[in-house]
Order: structure tokens, then sequence, then C-alpha cells
């Protein structure tokens, strides 16, 4: 008996629990639009995994729904870890090269951490000019000054659902199939 954690494949049908990526995305560039962005990029990483190719699309269709286009020029995809110098670089020459950006989402919090970093350094001021807010809570975001605004996962109700669900499997073999899928959480701060 197993369970997938936090990841599943689209064309393998077994049980797993993650969290509902695409929603969380979604509600959070819709909070952005809402409070007037227009211009909001998108920061992440390159990866095949799923929920981050759903964070991205949910990103995109946010937009779409609010009738902005999205513009490719607003993505940035850096390596997958670990962050090293060169990411730094690249986010930097990212934002500096596009002055009209108002918002910045970033879909992870390790790559949200350096985005703060190169804001920062950059001497752009949060969220005077440029409003942040990030996929995944770090105890930096509610620490930094504003408090940044983010997606958060429950982890330990993911964890609970994980560990209950193979206990079910395990005391009854024929137990059906469970694809748990667990809602995010907008947390709202001062970022934004």
């Amino acid at each position: 008996p197993f369970v997938l954690f936090d990841r599943y494949f689209e064309d393998v049908k077994v049980n797993h629990v993650i969290l509902d990526n695409y929603t969380g995305s979604y509600n959070m560039t819709k909070h952005l639009v809402s409070k007037g962005y227009k211009k909001i990029a998108f920061v992440t990483i390159k990866s095949n995994m799923n929920q981050m190719a759903d964070r991205q699309n949910a990103y995109k269709k946010a937009l779409q729904d609010a009738g902005l286009a999205p513009d490719e020029k607003r993505i940035l995809e850096l390596p997958f870890l670990p962050v090293i110098h060169e990411d730094y670089d690249q986010l930097k020459n990212f934002i500096l090269a596009q002055p009209d950006l108002d918002a910045v989402f970033f879909g992870t919090n390790y790559i949200g951490v350096l985005g703060l970093e190169v804001i920062a350094d950059c001497g752009i001021t949060v969220p005077n000019d440029l409003a942040v807010v990030s996929f995944d809570d770090h105890d930096l975001f509610r620490l930094a000054r504003p408090p940044i605004s983010v997606v958060a996962q429950p982890i330990e109700q993911l964890a609970t659902e994980a560990i209950n669900l193979l206990l079910s499997i395990i005391e009854n073999k024929q137990a059906p199939i469970r694809q748990i899928s667990i809602p995010a959480k907008l947390i709202i701060r001062a970022s934004e």
C-alpha cells in the first residue's frame, strides 16, 4: 500500500493527497487583479512537476478571466534548485528590465525569499513600488516589513490526510482509490 503525497501522475490512478495548487494560484492572482494590479509578473522554476504547471496555468487563466492578456515576457522560469548567484542576476535583470511591473507573484517560497533580496537591493519598496506575493508561506514572509501575502499550504492537514489514507488502505486492501485535494489558504498581509 502506498499514497503519493504532494505529487500525482495524471495518467495513473493511484491514491494521492495533494494541495489544490491551481485554485490557490488562481485566487491569489485574482486577488491582485481585484486590488487594481494589471502588470503582474510570475516567477517560478523550470519544472515538469504538475503542481508547478498548475500554479503557472492558473496565473495565466486568472489574468485571461480578468480581461488581461498574459504576457510571456512577464513570466520568468529559474532553474530548479539550487538557488545560486546566476539566479539572483537573472531575477534582478528581469525586474529591472520591466519598470512598469506593478506586482510580482513568486511561485515558490525559496524563490520568493530570493526575490525579496533582489527587490531590496534594487531599492524597490514593497508595496509602494511593487506588490509582492508568494506561493508557500515562510517565516521570513511573516517577519518581513511589510509582511508578505501568501498562498499557504495547510501542511498538518495534508500530512494527516496522507497518513489516514495510508492507514485505511493498509487495513482494507480492497478500499477504492482515493485522490484527495486540499484547498490552499490565502493569507493576506500588507505586501500588496
